[in-house]
Formats: structure tokens, C-alpha cells, sequence
């Protein structure tokens, strides 16, 4: 039985002003490298992805650059290779 994908995330800030850069990071495991991941905003209920993705490293991580503009708290998760990442969140000022 393979193993189960997975898929980590962590943010360089917890606190950031709007459209101010910041980076969402993490690693993968199970995953082949260059595996596409993409960034997602928790929006009322619904999880929307942001047009914000990337491919996975030779070394099953990922760094990615982000500018949020919607002021408050920001769940986020990253989804990818069929799984889905614990959520982080930044609150924007």
C-alpha cells in the first residue's frame, strides 16, 4: 500500500500589512518533486484557490511569495498532489 501523500505549511509573519509581501513555505513527503502546489483563502465558508501556485523542489519543498489585500484574518492552506495542508493564518492590517 503506498503511503499517504503529505503536505506541510508555515508563514513567514503572523501579522503583515495589506498588500505587503510575505512567504507561505513548507515541505512535502510521499510527493515526486516538481509536484504543483497551490495557495487557497478560506472566504466566508468556501476555500478559494488564489492565483498563486508553483512546482515543489528536488527537495519536496516549496517557497512561496504572497500579497494578501483582504483586511482581517486570513486562513490559508496549501492543496497539491491530491492532499491538503494543515491552515495557517495572517492577520492583515
Amino acid at each position: 500500500m503506498p503511503e499517504r501523500p503529505e503536505l506541510t505549511a508555515s508563514v513567514t509573519v503572523s501579522e503583515v500589512a495589506a498588500w505587503h509581501q510575505f512567504r507561505v513555505y513548507g515541505t512535502t513527503k510521499h510527493l515526486p518533486p516538481g509536484t504543483k502546489v497551490a495557495l487557497q483563502q478560506k472566504q466566508g465558508t468556501e476555500w478559494v484557490t488564489l492565483p498563486a501556485s508553483m512546482n515543489t523542489t528536488y527537495k519536496s519543498t516549496y517557497k512561496m511569495r504572497v500579497l494578501l489585500g483582504i483586511k482581517g484574518h486570513s486562513t490559508l492552506r496549501m492543496v497539491g498532489g491530491g492532499t491538503v495542508s494543515p491552515e495557517v493564518t495572517v492577520t492583515v492590517h
